[in-house]
């Protein structure tokens, strides 16, 4: 038993802090555990990364408190150093990045769950909102989020419960944050003979830029290639972009794999825990979310795809600001894993790696089930700029086809691509089932 413990903490400090560790800590307190530190005048959270037989500092402040749960493993640790070193910010953030905030409380398996009896009448209206929201409610709410959307203040609902409005209950979540998605039935799909290329790149491991087009067939290999792992005994992590896609993931791959977890942040704290343990127990097979994801803990790691993989939505806007792309294949460098970066319109840097060797390059370059790919019309807005004599809103041909789509009582959709810097708006327009338009500008 060392008596001695470094910690980090969530600062922007890039050094870690020297602490005594009390006797009646030192049972617990070992290298991954989350610590409350007196750091200045105040305390502070932070995890140990390494104990310590002796110190040279003449004056060391003791440990206040130590969970007797290691959150962050040795590989863990690694990766986390790593990211530290590659994105500029201290271990201690990173570390606080790359676990849960519910795996980090204290109880993280309970919930409050307000209930409303049915025992006397609400007086004012903010009672009568809050009361019937309570009656809606058909999953567990911390008091907080209860407060939060219902606007109603804490003390309100405090007052509430003692005057036995409302009852307010500990429960258990369900650790299936989705298990009423809409599952997909399995089909038996024939490979074409490029995903069975691909799925032989794969085998082979190392990085795979799955570069596919729009309906080629990327998600069939994607579920192969995870059957593949889960038959060994692996684990997968299954990344995608935005949180609004995960419940359409998550049901293709529930009809597959009976064990999937879900990791993203609209879950409660609670139910985040769950799962995170859940996973870290062996206990699951397909880990699916959002960038965070990468970091979770699969014990036995086989697998790691990135859907979309160019997408803008991988990279943290705070600090850490790191790449989730990147980070997945570190991890999957250090624990020997495959990592399968799927896209329709791959990154530049990506799309470099596989053209100089240094990831592999599977290409899908047709439709399944020999589906034609849409017609695309390309108009020039400049040439539209000097027949009209004015900057035109959009082009003449996409007018044409959105007024042909409405006479034919049919619905036409316009993409504006406002997300970059240009000032001159390009548009694009689908109208109708089989005409399509696009106008751009240079």
């Amino acid at each position: 038993m060392s008596e001695f413990a470094e910690v980090v903490l969530n600062l922007p400090v890039d050094r870690s802090f020297t602490y005594r560790v009390p006797p009646a800590l030192r049972e617990v307190v070992r290298p991954g555990v989350r610590v409350q530190v007196p750091f200045g005048p105040r305390e502070q959270a932070g995890f140990v990364v390494k104990l310590a037989d002796s110190a040279t500092f003449p004056r060391i402040k003791d440990l206040k408190e130590s969970t007797d749960e290691v959150l962050a493993d040795e590989r863990l640790l690694a990766l986390t150093r790593w990211v530290a070193s590659r994105y500029a910010c201290s271990w201690g953030e990173a570390l606080n990045a790359a676990i849960p905030s519910g795996v980090k409380t204290k109880n993280p398996g309970r919930m409050l769950r307000l209930i409303a009896p049915g025992a006397g009448e609400p007086r004012t209206e903010k009672q009568r909102i809050a009361f019937e929201m309570a009656k809606r409610l058909s999953s567990p709410m911390p008091r907080s989020e209860f407060a939060k959307h219902s606007g109603v203040s804490a003390a309100v609902l405090g007052g509430m419960i003692r005057s036995g409005l409302l009852t307010e209950l500990k429960v258990r979540p369900d650790i299936d944050a989705m298990a009423e998605v809409l599952l997909e039935a399995p089909k038996d799909h024939q490979l074409t003979s490029a995903q069975e290329e691909a799925l032989r790149l794969i085998d082979q491991g190392g990085v795979i830029l799955l570069h596919g087009v729009t309906g080629s067939g990327k998600t069939e290999v994607y579920l192969r290639a995870i059957a593949a792992a889960a038959a060994q005994g692996k684990q997968s992590i299954v990344l995608v972009p935005e949180i609004a896609l995960t419940p359409q993931t998550v049901s293709r791959f529930k009809a597959r794999f009976p064990r999937v977890a879900v990791l993203h942040s609209v879950l409660t704290p609670a139910d985040r825990a769950r799962q995170w343990r859940a996973i870290r127990n062996g206990e699951i097979d397909v880990i699916v979310g959002a960038r965070s994801a990468v970091f979770a803990p699969a014990r036995s790691l086989g697998l790691i795809v990135l859907d979309e993989e160019h997408e803008a939505a991988y990279k943290q806007e705070n600090d850490p600001r790191y790449h989730a792309r990147e980070v997945a294949v570190e991890r999957a460098r250090r624990e020997g894993a495959t990592v399968i970066l799927g896209s329709a319109t791959p990154s530049l840097e990506s799309l470099h790696r596989a053209q100089t060797g240094v990831y592999r390059l599977a290409r899908l370059p047709q439709r399944v089930e020999g589906r034609e790919m849409p017609e695309i019309e390309v108009v020039d807005m400049a040439a539209e700029k000097l027949e009209l004599k004015r900057h035109p809103i959009i082009s003449r041909r996409l007018e044409q086809l959105m007024r042909s789509a409405m006479e034919r009582r049919e619905q036409a959709i316009l993409f504006l691509n406002r997300r970059g810097f240009l000032t001159t708006c390009p548009a694009a327009a689908a109208a109708g089932s089989s005409a399509a338009g696009a106008a751009t500008s240079r």
